[in-house]
């Protein structure tokens, strides 16, 4: 059973009354649970001053107000969790409407953004989820500083409390929990290593801050993350911008499990680009699990298993 995925959806937009923004159908592929959905907005106009949007979901007991998120970017995306089990080829019914604010739901996910001089957190009813650090963090004394390292995932926790990342290990001091450097790359045809930092070819560096949000869906932060060059003729150059966005989701009350999103989205501003060579590790994102995983105790399952 799968925990996040894409659902077929209809909108349908017919004469509605006052109050009514749309209805849509969401069509299930196959059986899932407390799934994440969103709903394009485009051409809904769901922004006034007095009214808020409400989602409801149509049952045979009739409309049931359900927790939902406007996320505002480029393209606006209603966000909502089909709560639950959903059978697979079922259907169920929803319809967004416009209302004054009134809803009895509450408006944060539970799930908060705590930030310092040097991390931002996100946390779950003060259990801490994952901690992003922007400071620079450097090697321990003696150690090359080549290896120092900001814009990294550290700590990431179990719903449990359990420590499950790492950083800076004897034997790779250059690994930072979960973390996005590549490896091989190539730069007007000279070899740039982001990856291995004593190589002292690149490093990946963060930027700013670019949102942060706390809603009843999700919380999260995007950042702006710079893949420096230091070979570059004359000065170091930036070889690569990435948008890094992070989203913890509000499955359900009790949060068994965590699932949050990383997305990484990358260009470059040099006029020939870069080249991003096929290597066996270090293509955009690592993880350095603790020190109590070992290949005898705990398997790791991908959408490719």
């Amino acid at each position: 059973m799968n925990y996040y995925f894409i659902l077929i959806l209809f909108l349908f937009v017919p004469q509605l009354n006052a109050q009514e923004l749309a209805r849509f159908v969401v069509l299930v592929d196959q059986e899932r649970i407390n799934a994440q959905v969103s709903v394009p907005l485009n051409g809904l106009n769901y922004n006034t001053d007095k009214l808020i949007s409400v989602l409801y979901e149509i049952t045979a007991e009739g409309e049931k107000e359900i927790p939902s998120q406007i996320e505002t970017s480029h393209s606006a995306r209603l966000w909502f969790i089909l709560a639950g089990i959903s059978e697979k080829n079922s259907s169920r019914e929803f319809v967004l409407k416009r209302e004054e604010n009134s809803s009895k739901l509450s408006k944060t996910s539970g799930i908060i953004l705590k930030k310092d001089s040097k991390d931002l957190r996100l946390v779950f009813n003060e259990m801490p989820i994952l901690n992003y650090r922007y400071a620079i963090t450097y090697p321990p004394k003696g150690i090359d500083t080549l290896y120092k390292r900001s814009g990294f995932i550290h700590p990431l926790w179990s719903p449990g409390g359990e420590l499950l990342s790492r950083i800076q290990p004897p034997d790779h001091y250059h690994h930072y929990g979960i973390w996005g450097p590549w490896t091989k790359t190539h730069i007007n045809k000279r070899e740039v290593d982001f990856w291995n930092l004593v190589k002292g070819q690149g490093t990946v560096k963060f930027a700013g801050f670019l949102s942060e949000v706390e809603g009843n869906i999700y919380s999260g932060f995007q950042v702006l993350q710079q893949h420096i060059d230091y070979g570059a003729t004359g000065k170091d150059h930036i070889a690569m911008n990435e948008i890094l966005d992070i989203r913890a989701w509000n499955i359900n009350a009790e949060q068994k499990v965590w699932v949050i999103d990383y997305t990484s989205s990358i260009n470059s501003p040099l006029k020939n680009g870069i080249m991003l060579d096929a290597y066996r590790y270090g293509g955009g994102i690592g993880f350095r699990a603790t020190e109590k995983w070992h290949k005898d105790n705990c398997t790791v399952l991908t959408s490719d298993n």
